[in-house]
């Protein structure tokens, strides 16, 4: 029986408005991990669970939002971490994450987002590094009626190739991910 985890996490958060409609936010963090509880893999397949070091992770955070008197908002968000197990850069933990966006009023009968969504390369358990990744997801919502919508959501919408590292129960050091995605709903308000 492998003994519990600690955690530790320490975190210092600064948010100043610097306009009526414009809040930058920024944030330190620290995170300590003793007694790491992982799943024990012998020739493959899971055997148990076992204590398997310690995780340490420290970075910062960076975001400004801005909304207009009119109700369109955007952001953008940046952050950067590094990341540690037993000593060793972790897998599957980008350094660099950054995201930005913007949309119309929820308010209004045509509705539309896009965002962007940045990932630098990671680690993986075979040693190898993905690429770096930059996705785009858009959004559309058109009232049909006062209580029905139709909606339209495009993930990755420049259908840009990329891949996740696997994890130990995987064959694939990395997996790729889905393309161009179309999610179509109809959404039905009660009253």
């Amino acid at each position: 029986m492998p003994a519990p985890e600690a955690i530790q996490t320490v975190e210092l958060v600064w948010e100043q408005r610097i306009a009526s409609d414009m809040m930058l936010t920024a944030a330190l963090f620290n995170i300590d991990v003793d007694n790491v509880i992982r799943q024990d893999f012998e020739d493959g397949t899971a055997f148990g669970y076992k204590n398997a070091g310690e995780l340490r992770s420290n970075g910062i955070e960076l975001q400004c939002d801005y909304r207009r008197g009119n109700g369109i908002w955007s952001y953008i968000n940046y952050s950067w971490q590094h990341a540690t197990e037993n000593g060793q850069r972790m897998p599957n933990s980008p350094e660099h994450l950054a995201k930005a966006g913007i949309s119309t009023p929820t308010s209004r009968p045509l509705q539309g987002a896009i965002e962007l969504l940045y990932g630098s390369a990671r680690k993986t358990i075979g040693g190898a590094e993905t690429a770096n990744g930059l996705i785009a997801n858009m959004n559309l919502t058109a009232a049909i009626t006062k209580r029905l919508s139709l909606g339209v959501t495009i993930r990755n919408l420049f259908n840009t190739p990329y891949a996740t590292p696997g994890g130990p129960e995987h064959l694939q050091d990395t997996i790729p991910q889905d393309g161009r995605t179309f999610v179509v709903r109809l959404i039905a308000k009660g009253r």
